[in-house]
């Protein structure tokens, strides 16, 4: 799987998994993301939610995409991500996101808006995780695991 291969197999799913930590606990969610043309991935999220208060204290996560459809005894495909996540604070992002999560995840477009976010009627924020490394996990390869950096 190349770089293009990775973020097609990106934009191919709509949930993932978060693993953030605080104070050596950690935690797991799964949340509905997007990507960009750069690997980013973007989610939305209550700043209230357990996830969002860890990742103001510790910004390094870990997620998991993969197809929970798949078959125990069939070739598997998946990815696991390591990188760090911020809060998006620029309007312009924010935009770009909101935008780009409706393009991913439609049904809610009325609700998750930029015009929404601008008049306070969403609680929820805009999170972008920048993946560090992303070990592409893929059996239909002849059993390839490997890791790539991904450098930005």
């Amino acid at each position: 799987m190349n770089e293009k291969e990775i973020a097609e197999y990106m934009r191919s799913h709509k949930i993932m998994q978060l693993a953030t930590s605080s104070k050596n606990k950690p935690w797991i969610c799964s949340v509905f993301y997007t990507v960009d043309n750069e690997m980013n991935l973007f989610f939305i999220s209550n700043p209230s939610r357990r996830h969002s208060l860890e990742i103001m204290k510790n910004k390094n996560v870990a997620c998991a995409i993969t197809d929970s459809s798949q078959e125990v005894t069939k070739r598997k495909k998946g990815l696991q991500i390591e990188g760090t996540v911020s809060l998006v604070t620029n309007e312009r992002e924010i935009e770009f996101a909101l935008n780009l999560w409706n393009e991913s995840n439609s049904g809610l477009e009325k609700i998750i808006n930029f015009k929404n976010y601008r008049k306070k009627k969403m609680e929820d924020k805009v999170y972008k995780i920048v993946p560090k490394n992303i070990k592409i996990f893929d059996e239909e390869m002849k059993g390839t695991t490997r890791i790539i950096e991904v450098k930005k």
